[in-house]
């Protein structure tokens, strides 16, 4: 079952990057308005437009905040969906005291945890914090797998793999529960 989508970072940007346009909009109309009226800048409606760049700043913030990662590869994340007794989540970041850390696709199947990532070395830059995380949880260190794929031929054998392990429910489902709260 998948439960966050491969263009997750897509929509997230363009639904942040619409909102601050809309802000920014909302601002100086006002702004303009209370110029056009008043013949001055110094009046009520530059104070109102001044307390309104919160949101605007709100909005800009977690647009740029996902605008370094990039959307995981369609073809990989059409295979993973394939699989049926698994929970899949795509796009996931997941905040540690080093920066937040990416991952293109997680998969959970029974008790155990599947991070895939593209990169060489998919433990790279994660400390005892963000294993902490999970322990804290009951979620032990020996059921966090983390899998890097530059090929489909590895996505395949990977695959072949998760299929092979017997489904959990009530793991899985506990699993997904602390993993959700993890996420940004």
């Amino acid at each position: 079952m998948i439960k966050q989508k491969a263009d997750y970072l897509a929509q997230r940007k363009k639904f942040f990057l619409m909102r601050t346009l809309i802000w920014a909009t909302v601002i100086l109309a006002i702004f303009i308005t209370g110029w056009v009226i008043t013949q001055n800048r110094a009046n009520y409606f530059t104070v109102v437009a001044a307390v309104l760049t919160l949101g605007l700043a709100q909005n800009l913030t977690r647009y740029l905040a996902f605008t370094k990662y990039k959307n995981p590869d369609i073809d990989f994340a059409n295979d993973i969906d394939l699989l049926n007794d698994a929970l899949i989540y795509h796009s996931v970041i997941i905040p540690t005291k080093q920066g937040d850390k990416y991952f293109p696709h997680i998969i959970l199947k029974a008790n155990l945890i599947f991070f895939i990532t593209y990169e060489q070395n998919p433990t790279r830059g994660l400390d005892d914090n963000f294993f902490s995380k999970f322990t804290a949880k009951g979620i032990e260190k020996s059921h966090l797998h983390f899998c890097s794929i530059q090929h489909r031929d590895n996505l395949a054998i990977l695959l072949k793999q998760i299929k092979g392990v017997k489904p959990i429910e009530v793991a899985q489902e506990s699993n997904a529960y602390v993993l959700e709260g993890m996420m940004v």
